[in-house]
């Protein structure tokens, strides 16, 4: 069924289940990010010791949890005692700090239903365990500390554990560290006081026409003449074409109000792999080159708006906090921003995802998109794809994270003709066995591509929000290098000059901009009407404007592809 409430319409998956409504029976729990317990049941047993952790002024660092959903008045009774709220958790429950008198006074109070310690090991990334050490080597951390903590003690806690801080960074949330210290010792890390998390440091990667008519961003330009004017669109990526606003792929040709080279190693921010290019096409390219008619082209979704781009490179130079990123391209004007890219995380939430939230709350107009990432295996050879293999920082509250749907390009008409253009082909290992293993990639616009991560997120948000087509985008080529069949997915399927400047790509990395572009249409469609919207209703429009595809493509069985809702 169409819940045609926008001007447009998007695949929605409804990728997991959500948990059970504490009204419906259950008692709440606290999520962590590695621990989920009820704590009038059990307490998990860490492995590092069960201590207070106090600062020199004798606060420590607690959990609060209420009795049921947080009213205001509660919070302000327990502050009134001398409580500092500092993070919510799910359920009902806030990290705080507090003295021990006043620990021992709210644990009294009525709306209170437990009080506990913040143990250091709940501070600690599980993709910290596990890893070998190498006794001649050092290891670098992230650390995350509390605002109103004192970083200087922790700095010197760092350096008496033999440590040394390589950078730092302060916004009114937290401070951040990156650090390097001996091999298998993140938990001295985690035990000083003022720590918040301590995490592994991401590994940054990028996530690599008829995708249009799936979305129904036709539609809106036909019926409302909706094409992103007066928009401005913030994409980060590896690089735009060229790296120059007037030399420059002729589908861009004075659309491009900037680019931005502060993040990047690569010479004028040009495009050295082709992805940030064809990303761009995507959300405003024209299509001049394929044809005048925007419908009849390789036109994005979006090609009346204009581009702010930040050129990313290899992601040698990218901040360290994302909200120095974003508040460049926000004051750039752009208040719809593209990222298809993000750190391998299995649904965790990072520090940097935090940084997502932090702007989102701080500029409530900026819509953040993320791809989910490419993660979607079947590594146990079930015929399903794993779940919580969301990436970071898409697995923020506040973003619209994006996972990929197939594209319909039937094998007649696909980038290498004559081949299976199976999962199973292309990614044997990852796609061993049946239904997956012999789907076509771009064949059934109701299924799921099959390397999209999947949620859900840990601390039971649901992940993605919504899918786009991933499968067979054709975009944008870079101009910046040689022509090459061998960049992202080749220009097999193409004829004549278009192989010059098109090409196929894959990857939630595609789906996002498809997304990001109708987000601005979105955005456009409320100010012609006088309304400046928030990120929060455009992204509310987009999924009430969604299409369900539950249960996807491989019907209702053991191998159902969507989850049924709860």
């Amino acid at each position: 069924m169409r819940l045609a409430v926008a001007p447009l319409s998007f695949l929605l998956a409804a990728l997991i289940a959500a948990p059970a409504a504490v009204g419906g029976g259950t008692s709440p729990l606290i999520r962590l990010a590695e621990y989920q317990f009820d704590p009038l049941v059990s307490t998990p047993l860490p492995a590092s010791p069960r201590e207070k952790i106090s600062d020199p002024a004798g606060r420590g660092y607690y959990i609060l949890q209420f009795s049921g959903p947080v009213r205001e008045e509660w919070k302000e009774l327990c502050e009134s005692r001398g409580v500092e709220f500092l993070d919510y958790i799910p359920e009902f429950a806030f990290i705080v700090r507090m003295d021990d008198k006043t620990r021992a006074e709210v644990e009294k109070l009525t709306p209170v239903r437990w009080v506990g310690n913040y143990e250091p090991a709940y501070r600690l990334s599980s993709r910290l365990k596990g890893i070998p050490a190498k006794a001649d080597s050092e290891r670098e951390y992230i650390v995350v500390v509390f605002p109103g903590a004192d970083v200087d003690a922790v700095i010197e806690g760092v350096n008496r554990a033999g440590g040394r801080v390589l950078r730092r960074t302060d916004t009114r949330w937290k401070t951040r560290l990156r650090v390097s210290l001996s091999p298998d010792r993140p938990e001295i890390l985690a035990a000083l006081p003022g720590v918040k998390w301590v995490e592994e440091p991401p590994r940054w990667q990028y996530f690599n026409d008829r995708a249009r008519e799936i979305i129904n961003a036709e539609a809106a330009w036909s019926r409302g003449s909706y094409f992103g004017a007066g928009q401005v669109i913030g994409v980060a990526d590896s690089g735009l074409d060229r790296g120059s606003t007037t030399d420059i792929h002729a589908d861009f040709q004075g659309r491009v109000a900037a680019i931005s080279t502060t993040w990047t190693s690569w010479t004028g921010g040009v495009d050295l792999d082709g992805h940030g290019t064809h990303v761009a096409g995507t959300i405003i390219g024209s299509g001049q080159l394929s044809g005048a008619d925007p419908v009849s082209s390789y036109a994005g979704v979006a090609p009346g708006a204009a581009l702010v781009f930040q050129s990313l490179g290899d992601f040698s130079l990218i901040p360290q906090d994302l909200n120095q990123l974003f508040a460049q391209a926000y004051g750039a004007g752009a208040r719809v921003h593209n990222n298809s890219w993000g750190d391998t995380a299995a649904g965790r939430y990072t520090s940097y995802s935090e940084d997502v939230d932090e702007f989102s709350w701080d500029n409530k107009s900026f819509l953040a998109v993320f791809a989910a990432g490419n993660d979607g295996i079947d590594s146990n050879a079930d015929g399903v794809i794993d779940l919580y293999t969301v990436a970071a920082p898409a697995t923020a509250k506040n973003c619209l994270a994006v996972g990929a749907s197939e594209n319909y390009r039937p094998p007649s008409s696909s980038p290498a003709p004559g081949r299976p253009l199976t999962y199973g082909w292309y990614w044997p290992g990852d796609y061993p066995s049946a239904p997956i293993s012999s789907d076509y990639l771009s064949y059934n616009p109701d299924g799921m591509a099959a390397f999209s991560s999947r949620g859900a997120a840990l601390a039971a948000r649901w992940k993605p929000e919504i899918v786009a087509p991933g499968t067979n985008i054709v975009s944008c080529r870079t101009q910046a290098v040689a022509v090459s069949d061998g960049m992202l997915w080749g220009t097999g399927g193409l004829t004549g000059e278009e192989r010059d400047y098109y090409l196929f790509a894959g990857g939630t990395s595609m789906a996002a901009p498809l997304v990001t572009g109708a987000a601005a249409l979105v955005r456009e469609y409320y100010t012609r009407r006088g309304i400046t919207p928030s990120a929060a209703l455009i992204k509310a429009t987009l999924l009430n404007g969604a299409e369900d595809i539950s249960p996807g493509q491989y019907g209702t069985g053991r191998h159902q592809e969507i989850p049924g809702p709860p």
